[in-house]
């Protein structure tokens, strides 16, 4: 009689390791007015990005006169670009992106 072999066990682990959650800074509150304030335009670099940004940014201009809008375009919409855009939203009171085509 022979004897059956034992069933394997195997152990998964995760390749990236352990690692600790980014905090969460949550939502920031809705501005009161956008007159006076500093905007930026992000514009992730697909197609249509610009056309459909330059046309809220005259929208803005006419209903907030005192406005100011600060543009930021990636390379390529695939391109990594966080420390530049973090510089660029330094002195941002509020962002409007446009991600997609």
């Amino acid at each position: 009689m022979t004897s059956q072999p034992k069933e394997a066990i195997y152990e998964a682990l995760n390749p990236i390791g352990e690692r600790e959650s980014p905090k969460y800074l949550g939502i920031n509150p809705r501005l009161d007015t956008l007159d006076g304030k500093t905007i930026g335009l992000f514009d992730n670099a697909k197609r249509e990005c610009p056309y459909v940004l330059g046309k809220i940014e005259k929208l803005l201009q006419e209903r907030f006169p005192a406005i100011k809008i600060s543009w930021f375009r990636k390379g390529t919409y695939k391109q990594v670009m966080w420390d530049a855009e973090k510089e660029w939203a330094k002195n941002l009171d509020g962002v409007i992106a446009m991600c997609g085509d």
